[in-house]
């Protein structure tokens, strides 16, 4: 697999999982609209009709994602305009979220003053994302490393750490919280899973219950912090 198919992979395949709702493995070709804006790729009629033909070349109505990955890695290879999209798309980092060391440090779990609990990462993630006027397709991206739709323990762990994100956590920790995030426990997390834990973060609310030590030195930081006020 070379550079350019991971990149697709990565920017590709949550697009084609939400479009693939029933998990079927087939998109209609009335949905090839919807994955090239996706892509945030605008066509004339004439060339999306064109990919579709290039996609579905027996007329069947049904897109596979091998077959609409082909396609369109074809005509980035081939220079046209989606290449040149893709090229804008890998210089600005748009496939995925690239945080700054500064953005690191406003992510440590001491911010507020308060005791660092694992479960606080996904509001903290949610802080980037505005700052950076992320989408959530960034995030995974960013999670995502090998571009295969879905993000493993290993890659979960290797990531959160690069972006800075659990500074003072120990894997245990973070190995927490991906199994709360994996909501449906098949050791990866998918996009949608991803979706459900910023849209709770972003309504305040927690996937990730403290423990009763985490519990008390969140009490006795609140305690302090009353003290020194």
């Amino acid at each position: 697999m070379d550079e350019v198919e991971v990149e697709l992979r990565k920017l590709l395949k949550p697009i084609f999982s939400k479009l693939d709702a029933d998990g079927v493995g087939f998109i209609s070709s009335d949905d090839l609209s919807a994955a090239v804006s996706g892509l945030g790729i605008e066509m004339q009629p004439a060339d999306l009709n064109a990919l579709r033909e290039q996609c579905d070349p027996e007329n069947t109505g049904d897109i596979s994602y091998d077959e609409l990955l082909a396609a369109i890695k074809a005509q980035v290879e081939a220079g046209g305009s989606l290449a040149s999209l893709f090229q804008t798309q890998r210089a600005s980092g748009r496939g995925g979220l690239v945080i700054e060391e500064e953005d690191m440090r406003a992510a440590s779990y001491e911010e507020d003053g308060m005791a660092r609990f694992i479960g606080d990462l996904p509001m903290q993630l949610v802080q980037i994302m505005k700052k950076h006027h992320a989408r959530i397709l960034e995030i995974f991206n960013t999670l995502d490393e090998d571009g295969n739709g879905s993000v493993d323990i290993r890659e979960f762990v290797t990531v959160i750490r690069r972006l800075g994100l659990a500074a003072g956590a120990s894997d245990e920790e973070v190995r927490r919280l991906f199994a709360a995030v994996d909501k449906d426990g098949n050791g990866s997390v998918t996009m949608s899973e991803m979706e459900a834990v910023v849209s709770a973060a972003r309504q305040g609310k927690r996937i990730l219950s403290m423990t009763a030590e985490e519990f008390r030195a969140r009490q006795l930081a609140k305690e302090q912090m009353e003290r020194e006020r």
